[in-house]
């Protein structure tokens, strides 16, 4: 079982971070996030810190536990950041970040531990791209996320390693 204290601080802080990036990086994909899509990532940390996409059931592993425990600190510091410099000048660097991010949890945790953070990832970033999605009434006014919605999910999905599919 791997936990934060098997990480150096700075590496611990990427780690941590990970899981934001790629909500910020679905974020920089529109042309005005408004207040629903930012919201939507605190409402995705929300879910999944009640386990709700654990793999078939179980409970999120320790490791993944302890990066849920504190993400309000994360998303507002990275959310701050962004607003401050613009989204795209940040796009490119938060794909780099989210590589090493995943290096290192691939560098220290256990096969499932690692596969649990890139379903994580990569559910808090399609979250987050579905966060402008409207159901509509009867079908009517239905409203799916845009092409630059997915196409940033599957650039956080390529990233991971994965595809997007792999997450359902």
């Amino acid at each position: 079982m791997t936990v934060c204290a098997d990480f150096e601080p700075d590496d611990w802080v990427r780690v941590i971070e990970g899981p934001a990036i790629a909500s910020l990086h679905v974020l920089a994909a529109l042309s005005a996030p408004g207040v629903r899509e930012r919201l939507s990532i605190g409402a995705a940390y929300a879910a999944a810190r009640d386990h709700q996409w654990a793999l078939e059931g179980q409970r999120w592993s320790e490791l993944l536990a302890q990066i849920l425990a504190e993400p309000a600190r994360v998303v507002l510091s990275r959310l701050g950041a962004v607003e401050a410099t613009g989204f795209p000048e940040v796009t490119d660097p938060t794909l780099a970040r989210l590589r090493e991010a995943v290096a290192l949890v691939d560098g220290k945790a256990t096969h499932e531990e690692a596969l649990q953070y890139r379903r994580l990832v990569l559910g808090l970033a399609q979250r987050v791209a579905d966060a402008r999605a409207r159901r509509g009434f009867l079908g009517i006014g239905r409203r799916t996320a845009t092409e630059a919605e997915l196409g940033a999910v599957d650039e956080v999905a390529a990233a991971l390693g994965v595809r997007p599919s792999e997450d359902e």
